[in-house]
């Protein structure tokens, strides 16, 4: 495996003397990586929410060439009459936040890494070293047989299932497919760190356009 140091890239005015840290307690790491459902663009619309409401700044940004599958998800792009335009790159970025009532935490987003999964989870785990980070919370969206005039139900995962209180998951057991976040819980248990993860459920029938309803849940 390459270097995990190597993947992430604090921004030019940041240095590890002056690294954002918590104040006191642990703070915790929100995680936001959009790509494998993201069923009605929650991914999208609580990155707006947090950060048009939040005092926030970026701390780093992994290396996007590294991760991301460019044939697979083509970024956006303008042509305009005889000429490209408008480039929209894609980003992963660690941002510090500070909510309503002061308390900081770090908030990761961007699309959901294709390649290298091991490298960028062991580079994630250097971060919440460096940073003193604490729990981890993943937030996401799934495509479910529920009808939207129904609440949004919200089921739970964790690296260690008392976590998660009261709160149900998924009856039953299956195998799937994993996405990024379910890996990254695996091995973030796997050494000891607290893992929790919300899923929204959307109705499958509006899980290709935006539902607040589903960001909204997640948030609250």
């Amino acid at each position: 495996m390459l270097d995990p140091a190597e993947l992430f890239n604090l921004e030019p005015h940041l240095d590890c003397d002056d690294c954002p840290r918590g104040d006191g307690e642990s703070p915790t790491l929100l995680i936001t990586l959009g790509g494998y459902a993201d069923a009605g663009e929650a991914h999208e619309l609580i990155g707006s929410q947090l950060s048009d409401r939040l005092a926030n700044h970026k701390v780093g940004t992994f290396d996007i060439d590294q991760l991301y599958d460019y044939a697979g998800h083509r970024p956006p792009i303008i042509f305009d009459r005889d000429h490209f335009t408008d480039y929209q790159k894609p980003e992963i970025a660690l941002r510090k936040m500070t909510d309503d009532a002061g308390s900081g935490f770090f908030w990761l987003s961007g699309p959901e890494p294709a390649l290298q999964w091991e490298r960028m989870i062991a580079s994630i785990e250097n971060l919440m070293e460096g940073f003193d980070m604490g729990r981890v919370l993943i937030l996401q969206s799934v495509p479910a047989p529920t009808p939207h005039t129904r609440p949004i139900q919200v089921t739970g995962f964790a690296s260690d299932p008392q976590l998660l209180g009261d709160r149900d998951g998924l009856p039953g057991t299956f195998q799937m497919s994993s996405p990024f976040v379910g890996l990254l819980t695996l091995r973030l248990g796997e050494h000891g760190k607290d893992v929790i993860g919300l899923a929204a459920h959307v109705p499958y029938y509006v899980a290709e356009s935006g539902y607040p309803d589903a960001a909204i849940a997640l948030l609250q």
